[in-house]
Formats: C-alpha cells, sequence, structure tokens
C-alpha cells in the first residue's frame, strides 16, 4: 500500500492561519513603571515624591490613552516599593523586551536615587536594594530592541524640596499630542531629568522634571517641542535652589513618514465608539475605559447631532474633531432608542466607577438660597487623581467647592457662613469644631494641590460673601 500522504489543503490552511494573525495583530503600548519609593534612611526622603510620580503616570496612561479607539492593546508592568529590586528590574525588563513586536511602543519610566560614577562618568540608578544599575549600559540595550518606538525616562539622584511646582498655564489637549507622540513617532527617545553632575529635586506632588513633562506630553504633538518646553520649565523653577538643574535629551526620535514600512497614523481616530449610534453597547464594552474615555464618548452621542456644548473641556475636545460643526443642522436633534440607551448605559458605568468625570456644576451657594444638596463635583477626588482638562472646565466659584468638598469629608468646619450652608445639607457632612488640620490622603493633598493651582493661574480663590 502507498505511504498516506496528507491532503495539501491542511498545511496551506496552517500558513493562512500564521499569514492571519501576523496581519490581525494590534500594536501594543508598554508601559514599565519603575518606582524607587521604599528607601531607607537618608534616601528615605523622597519616598513620598516617588509615590506621586506614580500616580501621576499611572493617572496619565489610564485617563489618555485610548485603547479601544486606537485600536490597540495597552500592557502595564509596574515595578515599586520592596520589589524595585536590581534582580527584579532586571528580569521585568527582559519579560516585557522579549514580548516587542516591530510595531510596539516601549515606554520605560524610572523614579528614584542615582548618581554619577566619577571613574566613569556612566549614570547610576539605585534600586531598593541599594545596588546600581548602569544607565547608560541599559539605553544602550533599549536603543536596539526591535519596536518602533522606545522611550526611556528617567528622573533619577532627586533631593527633597518644600517648593511649588508651576508647571504652566498652558491649555492641555491630550486627545490630540498623546496619540501623536506615542503612535505617531518611531526611534528613541532617551531623556533624563538632569544633567551629568547636576541634581533633580521633588516635592511632595512629584518632581519637578516628571509634574513638567508628562503635563507637557498632553499640550504638544512632537518629542522636540514636549522635551524643549520641559526643559526651559524645569531649569526656571530650580533656579531658586542655588543649583542647576537642566533635563537633557540623548535623543528624542523622529515623527513616523508615510511609506517607511510602519502604519501611518496621520490623526487619531475621529471617534471614542465609532458605532454608538448604530448597535446596543454593553457593559463588556466600556468595562476597560476610564473615566474620561466614558465621559467622551457618552457625549459623542449628542455631538453627532450637532449639540453646542457649554463645558469648556466638551468644547475644545469636539471642536478638535473634523466631523464636528455646530454650525450645520440636522433633521432630528433627538437621540434614536440606540442612542439613549447607550448614553444611559454609560452614565451608569460612569458611576459605577465613581464618576462621571465631571458633573454637573452647582450655582455659588452665596449667591443662590439651596434647599436641597447639590451632588459633589468630583465625587472621586478623594480615591483617585483629578485630571488637568476636567478640572480646567470649572469656574472659579466650582473650582473653590470642588477643593473644599474634599476637606468637607473630614468635617472641616468652614468659617464662611456660605460653605457652612451649602456642606451643611449633604447627608455625609459631619462637621468637627475641632477640626483645624485634616489628614489628607496622598491623593488628596495631589488633587488641592492641582485645583489651588487652577485658582492661582485664575488670579486667586473665590472670595465667599457671608
Amino acid at each position: 500500500m502507498p505511504a498516506y500522504r496528507p491532503p495539501l489543503i491542511r498545511p496551506l490552511l496552517f500558513a493562512l492561519l500564521i499569514c492571519v494573525q501576523t496581519v490581525s495583530a494590534v500594536p501594543v503600548i508598554h508601559d514599565l513603571g519603575i518606582y524607587c519609593d521604599s528607601y531607607k534612611g537618608a534616601n528615605g526622603a523622597i519616598n513620598e515624591g516617588v509615590r506621586s510620580d506614580r500616580r501621576t503616570v499611572t493617572s496619565f496612561f489610564s485617563e489618555n490613552v485610548y485603547a479601544q479607539a486606537w485600536k490597540i492593546e495597552i500592557k502595564v508592568r509596574d515595578v515599586g516599593g520592596e520589589q524595585a529590586t536590581l534582580a527584579t528590574v532586571r528580569q521585568t525588563y527582559e519579560e516585557v523586551a522579549a514580548a516587542l513586536q516591530p510595531d510596539d511602543t516601549l515606554f520605560i519610566y524610572f523614579s528614584g536615587h542615582g548618581a554619577v560614577d566619577k571613574n566613569t562618568g556612566h549614570q547610576q540608578l539605585l534600586m531598593c536594594d541599594e545596588k546600581m544599575l548602569n544607565r547608560d549600559e541599559w539605553a544602550a540595550k533599549v536603543a536596539l530592541l526591535n519596536c518602533r518606538l522606545k522611550v526611556l525616562v528617567t528622573d533619577s539622584c532627586s533631593s527633597f524640596l518644600n517648593k511649588e511646582i508651576a508647571e504652566g498655564d498652558e491649555e492641555l489637549l491630550p486627545w490630540n499630542s498623546v496619540y501623536h507622540l506615542l503612535m505617531g513617532h518611531k526611534g528613541f527617545v532617551n531623556v533624563t531629568a538632569a544633567s551629568p553632575g547636576e541634581e533633580a529635586f521633588c516635592t511632595q506632588v512629584g518632581s519637578y522634571f516628571t509634574v513638567n513633562l508628562f503635563n507637557d506630553m498632553q499640550r504638544y504633538p512632537g518629542w522636540t517641542e514636549v522635551f524643549k518646553e520641559t526643559s526651559a520649565r524645569t531649569a526656571d523653577e530650580t533656579m531658586e535652589t542655588g543649583k542647576a538643574q537642566h533635563p537633557l535629551a540623548h535623543s528624542l526620535g523622529e515623527k513616523v513618514a508615510a511609506g517607511d514600512g510602519l502604519a501611518n497614523r496621520a490623526a487619531p481616530p475621529a471617534f471614542v465608539i465609532p458605532d454608538s449610534n448604530e448597535r446596543l453597547l454593553t457593559e463588556a464594552d466600556l468595562q476597560q475605559m476610564s473615566l474620561t474615555e466614558l465621559y467622551l464618548a457618552r457625549n459623542e452621542i449628542a455631538a453627532r447631532k450637532r449639540q453646542d456644548f457649554k463645558t469648556p473641556m466638551l468644547r475644545k475636545y469636539f471642536g478638535s474633531q473634523p466631523w464636528y460643526d455646530i454650525t450645520k443642522t440636522v433633521s432630528d436633534a433627538n437621540l434614536s432608542a440606540t442612542e439613549s440607551k447607550n448614553s444611559l448605559l454609560i452614565l451608569k458605568v460612569e458611576r459605577s466607577k465613581g464618576g462621571p468625570l465631571l458633573g454637573k456644576q452647582p450655582p455659588a451657594p452665596d449667591t443662590l438660597g439651596r434647599e436641597t444638596a447639590a451632588p459633589d463635583i468630583f465625587p472621586y477626588s478623594s480615591r483617585q487623581l483629578l485630571t488637568r482638562p476636567a478640572v480646567e472646565s470649572l469656574s472659579t466659584v466650582n473650582l473653590s467647592l470642588a477643593r473644599n468638598e474634599i476637606f468637607a469629608r473630614h468635617g472641616f468646619p468652614f468659617q464662611s457662613k456660605a460653605l457652612q450652608r451649602y456642606f451643611s445639607l449633604k447627608p455625609g457632612y459631619q462637621r468637627n469644631p475641632a477640626m483645624t488640620d485634616p489628614k489628607f490622603s496622598a491623593i488628596e493633598r495631589q488633587n488641592i494641590w492641582l485645583l489651588e493651582k487652577l485658582e492661582r493661574i485664575r488670579g486667586g480663590a473665590y472670595k465667599w460673601k457671608d
């Protein structure tokens, strides 16, 4: 009997499957964060600042990277606390590096102490087990990785200061800028917080370099612009210490051009959920989305009907979309049954996550008598970081209310009669006459700092009438 030969269709199908898997693979953004916040002894002075950096970076990625809309995946690996040892950091990096594909983005961020080797001039990063990682050697390895974009940001050799971080007052446009930085660039972005021989400085709400960098990344669509602004701002803000801090860029990558073999992404996708006006969404569609994504997705349903938004954040966001034009009219401005159900479902998921991102803003309690309690502007501000675009949408009055909401949760006895009346209507407010120094959590302190910063930009806190 002749030997059995399998039909040709099997190997052909197998080859086709491999081809389909290769073509259908989506780009991945790998976010590798290393946060050395458990130093002992004198080195521990910066631990709280490093933890604030961690919250800043984590919030940046969770609120500004829209995996579903961008048709990508995001994979986050954090190494912090006592786990931030040299061995663990090396192992985690090798695992992430081994998973990279040619169209991926690798974003590595380090916050902690560092030093310069006097004999070799090499920068060393200090892990929590007091062992050093040679930054220059690490950067050389990162540069050789086979992925579209590598970003290495190290904020090291930090010294603690008790000085305000200004961070600038230019508006943030993260929905455009962040996309272009992470998806529209290639090569190696390799930057560190200070030049050789200099110190980098931090406060309890994070380091000067990190706070400026991650805010400027929400302002400018190119790495060259981002670094120019961050470098100048960091140098200016630390000048009063008497010690210069000049961030250093070894390389800043380049923009992806059409025809270079990589996906050409000239602009971010036009919609957060492209078909929310056509099909019924499910909670599974929404559960991985951030408060920012959900807020924009819900409002884009109304934006399709040319709604003219009053909230500054929504006006800026939809004003940047080529399809949105409030000068045009539509035959039926009412939502369809599908759109109405989707809008209500998104709002339900927002509330389940502590949102929405930005609630209805109440009138000033000293200009309008109220008999019912107004909901908190930011009901989640004691549990997670506020975003700058959401805070920028508030009037001076509501900036003050949002800040005092945090105080009210601790029973703070307001001196203003208007604030006393306003918060006395809230069922959760328990006034404590002896409360003089609330024990705020780290998240609350960071949110109060942001709200106060916007108040200063607006010319000062609102003056309540009694």
